[in-house]
């Protein structure tokens, strides 16, 4: 489906920008004219960040002569950057195999993660060398998969990989024993990685969590995945009105089981 901007959130964004030196106006206009998409998403991430109540300002190298994060956000008094990149429609739909039109009766589709997993690969150098938290918010405007692919199950997986069933085989009888339990490669982690001298090793630690947001729903559907040993973690009491999935302690033994931080809007944390 053809991506069409809102002119409402364009105009918006248009006037957030205003307030700011005219060079950062100029560079969003750029990016407008060449991608929509991506502009759009990083007005879309502008407005969410806004609405759950940061004070949100640009923080682009206006030269050009490094690369940065995209915002820089204040939150109960808490400092941490945002890094905004866009899955487009096009390339979910190739990427996935469900399509963005209408009745289309697609059978067969592959989660997003995968492409999840590459943006974050991607935004490592943008969060590093950083005085705060740095957080990579993708987005997509394709409805179907905001729908499909930004839910709990999903996105848990980006954290421990693909998940697969495996039983314990008895030599002599040919047969599966015990209960079936949930088992990974860790292929697809965003931050865990089989290890060298240890079981499992971290990566990507400049990238403090995750933000995934399906922005082809209304309102937008927006869920958080928490790097476990980052060089700065992020509180996820910062976005209290959103939930974050974390991975509980085992992971260095090689145990992966997932929580989610339910949201909690009852004030600042203590």
């Amino acid at each position: 489906m053809r991506f069409t901007p809102d002119p409402d959130l364009v105009a918006e964004h248009r006037s957030w920008l205003g307030r700011f030196d005219p060079q950062v106006g100029a560079n969003w206009e750029k990016i407008f004219k060449k991608n929509a998409e991506a502009a759009m998403c990083e007005a879309a991430f502008r407005r969410i960040l806004v609405e759950l109540g940061c004070k949100v300002e640009p923080n682009e190298d206006l030269k050009g002569e490094s690369k940065a994060p995209d915002f820089h956000c204040e939150r109960f008094g808490n400092r941490f950057y945002v890094e905004v990149t866009c899955l487009g429609i096009e390339a979910v739909t190739a990427n996935t195999g469900l399509s963005d039109e209408p009745g289309n009766d697609t059978v067969s589709v592959r989660l997003m993660n995968d492409m999840i997993f590459n943006a974050a690969i991607g935004k490592v150098e943008q969060c590093a060398n950083l005085d705060a938290p740095c957080l990579v918010a993708v987005g997509t405007w394709h409805f179907y998969a905001s729908m499909a692919f930004v839910n709990r199950d999903a996105l848990a997986m980006v954290l421990t990989g693909k998940l697969g069933v495996s039983w314990r085989y008895n030599s002599e009888s040919g047969e599966a024993e015990g209960e079936p339990r949930e088992v990974t490669n860790l292929k697809g982690s965003a931050f865990v990685r089989p290890g060298k001298a240890d079981l499992v090793d971290m990566t990507r630690l400049p990238i403090s969590a995750i933000l995934v947001g399906g922005l082809g729903l209304r309102p937008p559907r927006v869920l958080g995945l928490l790097h476990p040993e980052p060089v700065r973690p992020f509180d996820p009491r910062w976005l209290p009105q959103l939930s974050f999935c974390r991975l509980l302690d085992g992971y260095d033994r090689g145990l992966f089981t997932t929580e989610w931080i339910e949201p909690d809007v009852t004030g600042a944390p203590k």
